[in-house]
């Protein structure tokens, strides 16, 4: 289930619990669903799969109406698994396509779920990176054979897709892997792993400063 206002049955459908309304989507094939518009919360976006279980198309639908929706994203390289989310802030939906090395990222605002999808970064063969929306800025998670511990960028709210304008916020450590982060308002949380064990560290991205959680 999404929220409280919709679910998914057994029979590939969605019900708006508020309203009581079945809506058939495309069958048994639905895989995750996400709400779309924070506006009028009458947009979701779900996947379908392949008959061997590939998430791969991603589609818009408008509670109340009969039909599964509009295709808004099919990828058919079969080494990509598609996916979709609205990120933390509320503001974009994200449309992902991941391998095991290579990733892509497609997004919408969340405010006018009707847009086109937006490519953040084109798809490069290696390239594993993973985005988060602030008020200010993108975080990006950027991974590459000289980057193999990963390292973390600001990307511009307008020019994202080009590189050369993001700025370097956390460094490459080639001793440290940058396995996952989570952006807040003032500060960066990072899990990283360190002389083999996990760590969680703080990093304040004005100051440059950064705390290591202790654990009990």
């Amino acid at each position: 289930s999404i929220g409280s206002k919709i679910e998914i049955t057994s029979l590939g459908k969605i019900r708006n619990i508020f309203c009581n309304l079945p809506i058939k989507l495309t069958s048994s094939s639905t895989s995750n669903l996400c709400p779309g518009s924070y506006r009028d919360n009458k947009t979701i976006f779900y996947t379908t799969v392949t008959p061997s279980l590939r998430p791969y198309r991603v589609y818009r639908h408008l509670l109340g109406e009969g039909n599964p929706g509009t295709l808004v994203y099919e990828d058919n390289d079969g080494r990509f698994n598609v996916g979709v989310q609205r990120e933390k802030t509320g503001k974009w939906i994200f449309i992902t396509s991941a391998s095991s090395y290579t990733t892509e990222y497609r997004m919408i605002p969340a405010g006018d779920p009707m847009e086109e999808p937006r490519v953040f970064l084109p798809r490069v063969e290696g390239v594993d990176y993973q985005v988060q929306h602030h008020e200010e800025c993108f975080y990006v998670r950027y991974k590459t054979q000289e980057f193999i511990n990963a390292k973390i960028f600001r990307a511009p709210l307008t020019s994202y897709s080009d590189p050369a304008t993001w700025e370097t916020v956390v460094e490459h450590d080639p001793q440290v892997l940058l396995q996952g982060f989570a952006v807040h308002k003032n500060f960066l949380g990072l899990l990283v792993r360190n002389n083999g064990l996990n760590e969680i560290r703080i990093f304040h991205p004005k100051s440059g400063e950064t705390q290591v959680l202790g654990f009990p």
